[in-house]
Parts: C-alpha cells; structure tokens; sequence
C-alpha cells in the first residue's frame, strides 16, 4: 500500500509484471491518528502518505447552523423515496433535531428522517413524530448542569422531566398517567400548567 500511495505502481501477488495505477485516494478517520501514531497503533510512514491534503470535518453537533440544511436535503429524498412528495416539518421539530447532538452525526439524522417521514401519518411532520430517544434527551437535557441551581429549580426540572416521561410512557392520556404516578388528574393538570407542559404532543398523530 505505501508504493502504491508513493509510486503508484505494484505487482500482483506472483506476477513479475509492474503495473501502473492512476488512482486518488480518500481516506477518513474519526480517530486521532497522531496519537495513534504515539501510542504505536498506527504507522507513521503511512499516516504521511495519507496526510497530503487534510481536511478537518467537525461533528454535526459543532456546525449546528448546517443541520437545517441537512434536515431540507435528508427530508426530500426520504420523501421521494416512500411517495411523501411535498411532505413539510413544522418549525419546533427543526428546532428540535438542531438542538439535538447527534452521536451518530449525518448518517444518523438522515436514519432518523426517513424513519419520520415512514411513521408520520398526513401533514407536516411534528415534535410528535420525532422518535423517543431524541425525546428522552430534550426531557434529560435540562438536568445537565443540575449543579448550577438552586433546589427548587433542579427539583422543578427533575419534576419536569419525570411527568413528560410519564405521559410519553401513557401517549398523553390524563387518566392513566395520574393513576400510574399517584396523583389527581386535577394536580396533574395544575402542575402541567405550572411547569409548561404541552401534554397534547404526546398523544399519537391522528
């Protein structure tokens, strides 16, 4: 591989023939190759080989102003692909997948827009559309910097949190969140109130 990358040039394994080869190779890594290198895991010669025009490509979560971009171009093909032309998203889901970090970066919105446009019944897509686990995180998220509050802002958010669990875990339905968590119906829709909890975008679409 390094005459190749070098000279451009090798013989087939029991050939005596040299051959030449016009190619241009890319390579890519979400590894730290020069620590790599340090470390012993990756060959030197081969990492300066490589390492003619190098590009620094942040994860999606640096670049969150390109993720409406991304959501557009991932949203018409997925809706080309399964006869959803036309289909459009409503401004707090876009909010919602930009705030979002994505561990899984490009491959893993686009996954995740296609499975929306699938699972969505007519109209734009909505927050109601977006899969759990991104629900789960906005419901967490605000517990990150738990450390920076004072008790009762931590304890309203832990609250928070708790009953839009509970009423994504029951698809919004008053009666069998107050029975599963001990509470009135009556409380539960005072505490909703206070804590701003829009209880209708965990009922399924229609």
């Amino acid at each position: 591989l390094l005459r190749v990358l070098q000279e451009h040039s090798f013989e087939r394994l029991g050939g005596t023939r040299t051959l030449k080869v016009d190619v241009r190779v890319v390579a890519a890594t979400n590894a730290n190759l020069k620590t790599e290198m340090k470390e012993g895991r990756f060959r030197e010669d081969l990492y300066y080989r490589l390492s003619v025009l190098p590009l620094d490509l942040p994860p999606l979560r640096e670049r969150r102003e390109d993720i409406p971009l991304f959501i557009d171009h991932f949203l018409e093909g997925a809706a080309l692909s399964n006869g959803r032309q036309g289909i459009g998203i409503l401004p707090a889901a876009s909010a919602l997948l930009a705030a979002y970090p994505w561990p899984g970066n490009i491959r893993q919105l686009e996954n995740v827009l296609t499975q929306m446009v699938v699972m969505a019944g007519t109209g734009p897509l909505a927050e109601s559309d977006i899969p759990d686990e991104i629900q789960d995180w906005r419901d967490d998220e605000v517990l990150t910097e738990s450390t920076a509050l004072s008790y009762w802002e931590a304890r309203m958010r832990f609250e928070r949190s708790f009953l839009c669990r509970a009423l994504r875990r029951h698809n919004g339905v008053i009666a069998h969140v107050a029975e599963a968590i001990g509470v009135s119906r009556k409380h539960l829709y005072v505490r909703m109130d206070q804590l701003e909890i829009d209880y209708g975008r965990f009922r399924p679409a229609p």
